[in-house]
């Protein structure tokens, strides 16, 4: 890998993904930079705080790998950044201090179907929850979980992207690139609307609003449709 994005795209195409990584890093840092890092104040705080970081680190790696055009490894990390930021915001709000107690202790793990139903009929987080079900089922393709999950465990719609050159088949398209850094980006939104809480940081909720508008316009000129709905948290 030279670090060019595709040899056969125009200079034009290129320009359009190094501004969309340039976007996605921006996002990051910007989510990094108004961290407190203060410690939880509960162990429930605690360990929601974890999984988004964890989602922010995923969230980084995307942008790197597209930079290093290993645009399969790219998709295959938008499964893990969707389960780590829904357990960071259903610990935050449903999960039970003896299902905390039995994750820490290895008894216990995460159902994202569950960690989504919860949410959505949680009083307290009953947004969030429509709002990551939204994303989840959105970007106008049905089997959207399952289609994560192809790219996640090499599926054929991970494998038939492979050696586009040798095979003869269309590899990853730029509007397919593109699509990947803009989902790691939506899914930054409950991110820093999480932090937010479990950090003591309401700046950290304003940038999510702020972000969700960015994402919503895009979503609308990339997909010529409305914008999901819910987007913002």
């Amino acid at each position: 890998m030279n670090g060019d994005l595709g040899t056969s795209w125009t200079d034009a195409s290129r320009a359009v993904i190094r501004q969309r990584i340039e976007r996605c890093k921006e996002i990051n840092r910007e989510i990094l930079r108004r961290r407190t890092f203060k410690p939880a104040v509960t162990k429930r705080y605690e360990l929601a705080s974890r999984c988004f970081d964890l989602s922010i680190e995923h969230h980084s790696s995307v942008a790197m790998l597209t930079s290093n055009q290993q645009f399969g490894s790219a998709n295959a990390l938008l499964r893990c950044i969707a389960e780590s930021t829904v357990a960071g915001q259903w610990i935050t709000h449903c999960a039970s201090e003896d299902w905390i107690g039995r994750f820490e202790a290895g008894t216990a793990d995460f159902k994202l179907e569950r960690m989504l139903d919860d949410l959505s009929s949680s009083a307290e987080a009953r947004d969030v929850g429509k709002a990551l079900k939204t994303m989840l089922s959105s970007a106008h393709r049905s089997d959207f979980v399952k289609m994560l999950n192809g790219f996640t465990h090499g599926s054929a719609i991970q494998l038939a992207r492979r050696h586009p050159d040798l095979y003869g088949t269309p590899g990853f398209t730029i509007e397919e690139i593109r699509s990947t850094l803009m989902i790691s980006d939506m899914f930054m939104t409950p991110v820093s609307a999480g932090l937010s809480i479990v950090d003591e940081t309401p700046e950290l909720h304003t940038f999510a609003e702020e972000i969700a508008a960015v994402c919503a316009q895009e979503a609308h000129e990339f997909f010529d449709g409305p914008p999901p709905s819910n987007f913002a948290l």
